[in-house]
């Protein structure tokens, strides 16, 4: 079991060996000796040593009978003699001494072989074959190739890869006196992108944002200057979560028996801490980061202004109000899941143990910074969430796969 999705990679390797054999162009008789009269062949005329193939034996009919041939000492002189072969060759003759008395009747010259009068190719070397060149040995075989290696098993999880989450916080929230109208209970969705790399029973896991939406919170006032339709949800533009200075956060991943358990490390997001996981500092103490790169410090949120949505007020009066929010960001959680195997999608619950956030700045919609004191305000009247239950959905998806890729794998 790992702790994410397998492909499988297949891998197959495979050898072969060489087999050769061969024979001398000097143990094969030329042409004029295949050229010569019949006569050389039916025993009529001597050898060197005076005798003919009659002196072997019977002596044979013909160039193409190879009769019962005795053991002459010419060329065309058999041993023991064979039954009508085909050729020069002769049928089963035995071993004399030149390269037509070769074993049994081959088909060919240089045939060798066995006494049963076989027609093997001419690498053939009969049982029964003499001391000749013709009867050659034939080749040994060759080593047989080795074996290819087997690809690997179609179960096998890979130990590098890429999954997107989306975690879903169930939140409520009191009533504030200058802006929230009323208590509320909603959701909080946070998508991340996270790549695993595996090491045995733990992994190391670096995350990156890439979505988050929030409840809207309806606006009234103290004063009653705010409509009680006045609707405020400050959004991230989707473009800024695949802005490369986006930051990353680092964590691990641990495995017992089917139990696996994600711990992505703290996520800030708009700024910096000396000790991430500390107390969370008043907002005149953040250290902001323009991490979406816009020269603001800080995650820029626009206030979405459509279906009776509008902007976000900077003190007791309906106007000034501001068109943009700088924002530092902290989430911390842990997830846990049982998981079987390498499957493509798995859920499992979260424990958000933070999620913290300050208003660091803020555009006026006359395109002015906000003063200290409107951002402050701002700040203080942002909702402050009461964390529930959560749970969260895995999936695996491409290495390069975008932040608008992971949205869309997990709506």
């Amino acid at each position: 079991m790992k702790l994410q999705f397998p492909f499988t990679i297949g891998v197959f390797v495979a050898g072969f060996g060489a087999l050769g054999c061969g024979v001398s162009n000097s143990e094969i008789p030329d042409k004029s000796y295949w050229n010569q009269d019949a006569s050389v062949f039916d025993g009529s005329i001597p050898g060197s040593d005076g005798s003919t193939a009659a002196d072997g034996g019977s002596g044979g009919e013909g160039a193409s009978n190879g009769g019962s041939g005795g053991g002459g000492s010419q060329h065309q002189g058999g041993g023991s003699g064979g039954s009508g072969g085909s050729g020069p060759s002769g049928g089963s003759g035995g071993g004399g001494s030149e390269p037509v008395d070769a074993g049994g009747g081959g088909e060919q010259p240089v045939d060798a072989g066995a006494d049963a009068g076989d027609s093997g190719s001419p690498m053939d070397a009969g049982t029964d074959a003499g001391g000749n060149p013709a009867a050659v040995s034939g080749g040994s075989g060759g080593t047989g190739g080795s074996g290819g290696t087997g690809g690997s098993t179609g179960n096998t999880c890979p130990t590098e890869y890429t999954v997107a989450t989306h975690v879903t916080i169930n939140v409520s929230w009191d009533a504030t006196t200058a802006v929230a109208k009323s208590t509320g209970t909603n959701q909080v969705h946070i998508w991340t992108k996270s790549k695993f790399v595996e090491n045995g029973n733990t992994a190391m896991v670096v995350s990156r944002s890439c979505g988050s939406v929030l409840p809207t919170i309806y606006a009234s006032g103290a004063a009653q200057t705010f409509t009680n339709t006045d609707k405020i949800l400050p959004e991230i533009p989707d473009a800024t979560w695949e802005v490369p200075s986006m930051p990353t956060f680092s964590g691990t991943a641990t495995k017992s028996g089917n139990t696996v358990t994600m711990n992505p490390g703290p996520a800030l997001v708009g700024l910096t801490m000396s000790n991430p996981t500390g107390t969370w500092p008043a907002v005149g103490s953040i250290m902001g980061v323009d991490h979406d790169g816009d020269m603001n410090p800080g995650l820029t949120a626009i206030p979405k202004t459509t279906d009776g949505y509008d902007t976000i007020p900077v003190g007791l009066s309906s106007s000034p109000r501001a068109s943009k929010l700088y924002l530092a960001i902290r989430n911390i959680m842990t997830m846990t899941a049982t998981v079987n195997g390498c499957p493509d999608t798995y859920n499992g619950t979260a424990n958000v143990t933070k999620f913290d956030n300050h208003v660091i700045g803020c555009q006026l919609t006359t395109g002015s910074a906000c003063s200290t004191n409107q951002r402050n305000f701002v700040d203080d009247n942002t909702t402050v969430y009461k964390l529930g239950t959560a749970s969260f959905k895995s999936a695996r998806i491409a290495d390069d796969a975008t932040c608008a890729d992971v949205r869309a794998a997990l709506p």
